[in-house]
């Protein structure tokens, strides 16, 4: 056996061995980007969201901010916030 066949047979092992766990980081790595990227935009729509509604530059910089950071939370309590200031939720909102 010589030593160029056995370096092509160890290389041929690692890449059998190596491709399951290239696969599965990819994969993992795609679904990092589509989280991170909806977090992003949806952060991004808060803060434009807040900009409208005529809050603050850093009012609505902290939306966003924390958006980023702890999406979930900060997300669904600006949700909440901003029914609560339209109203919709006692009822009270004009839909005419």
């Amino acid at each position: 056996m010589e030593l160029g066949t056995v370096l092509v047979s160890d290389l041929a092992e690692l890449l059998v061995v190596s491709t399951p766990l290239l696969i599965d980081t990819l994969r993992t790595w795609a679904y990092f980007i589509a989280v991170y990227g909806i977090t992003i935009a949806a952060s991004v729509w808060v803060y434009r969201d807040a900009r409208e509604r005529g809050k603050s530059l850093g009012y609505a910089a902290l939306w966003g901010i924390f958006g980023v950071i702890i999406p979930a939370i900060t997300h669904i309590v600006y949700l909440y916030t901003r029914m609560k200031q339209e109203g919709s939720l006692t009822g009270t909102a004009d839909n005419s």
